[in-house]
């Protein structure tokens, strides 16, 4: 029996020995790229885990603070820049920032004449300027301006009158985004030659006799008449106290603001002692013009001076024509 078994498996083991080969070299070459592969996951998972443990550490703190301080120091740069291109060498009062939601600068120990303000605004946003004369007893709205910022600014000027001494304020308004993006720059100086010397478009002047024109129709005074290539101020006198109408009529495009005041002389001086009478927004009209609705009635003193102010918009100026007259009620 044992002898049959042994001859069995004799048989078995020549059978099946043949057909069970090594794994050999290619099977072993497939074994190693595998645990490599495993290995280099691994060091790559880790190599992720390490960045993002930086990240979320951050810079230092310092260079957090610098990025945005950076940038506002551009922007300011830019706004100066555009400024000085439109007001080179002038002088005055000059002041440049971050916009926010309120800035006033006073530019004391002013005397009467003609004055520019200069302003750009680099970033994004809007910026509104206003221009006023706040000593006195009653402050004297001057004239405003709305800029829009940009990265590439470009500078708005505004040419304005100061009828006597004193301080002026300039009070800057950005809206949200400018108060957050933006920066200003701006001067207030004297108006040059070339400031004062604009020539006045005959459009103004053809205006200013169309204005006149509706209103001395039926009647027997000669109305004033003013062109607006610039901020412009007027002075009448009267001999006699009481009432007087003011009457007006713009003729062209755009608007004016027409200011009325009372001035006396002191010490060969003029003063603002009456103080502002009217202070209104006067719509011009291109096409059939005709006298402002209503009319202004002023009480004036004996010997009075009434100052009339008239500042034309963008629209408007050089381009549209101004008259009123001023007659005993």
């Amino acid at each position: 029996m044992p002898d049959q078994i042994e001859s069995l498996f004799a048989g078995l083991r020549a059978e099946t020995l043949p057909q069970v080969r090594p794994p050999g070299i290619a099977a072993v070459h497939r074994t190693v790229r595998r645990r490599r592969t495993a290995r280099s996951v691994a060091g790559a998972t880790a190599v992720l885990a390490a960045a993002g443990a930086f990240a979320a550490m951050g810079l230092p703190e310092h260079d957090q603070r610098k990025a945005p301080d950076d940038r506002m120091a551009r922007l300011t740069a830019a706004a100066q820049r555009a400024v000085g291109e439109q007001v080179p060498d002038r002088g005055g009062h000059a002041a440049a920032g971050p916009v926010t939601g309120g800035t006033v600068e006073n530019v004391p120990g002013l005397t009467a004449g003609s004055y520019i303000v200069a302003v750009a605004c680099a970033g994004a946003g809007v910026l509104t300027l206003a221009v006023t004369r706040s000593d006195g007893e009653n402050p004297m709205a001057l004239g405003g301006q709305v800029v829009s910022c940009a990265t590439d600014p470009q500078a708005a000027t505004m040419p304005f009158q100061l009828p006597v001494d004193g301080e002026l304020t300039v009070s800057l308004h950005g809206d949200d985004q400018a108060a957050r993006e933006a920066a200003y720059s701006l001067v207030v100086a004297r108006a040059g030659a070339a400031d004062q010397s604009a020539p006045v478009d005959p459009e103004s002047s053809w205006n200013a006799g169309r204005a006149a024109q509706v209103l001395s129709s039926g009647g027997h005074f000669q109305p004033e008449r003013m062109t607006t290539e610039r901020p412009a101020q007027t002075t009448q006198a009267v001999r006699q106290a009481g009432e007087y109408e003011f009457r007006m009529a713009c003729a062209g495009p755009g608007s004016v603001v027409v200011r009325l005041q009372q001035l006396a002389v002191r010490d060969g001086r003029i003063s603002d002692a009456g103080g502002v009478l009217s202070d209104e927004v006067v719509s011009c009209t291109d096409v059939d013009p005709r006298a402002a609705d209503g009319s202004t009635t002023v009480v004036l003193p004996k010997n009075a001076t009434l100052a009339v102010t008239v500042t034309p918009d963008e629209a408007a100026r050089n381009r549209a024509g101004f008259a009123y007259y001023l007659d005993p009620v």
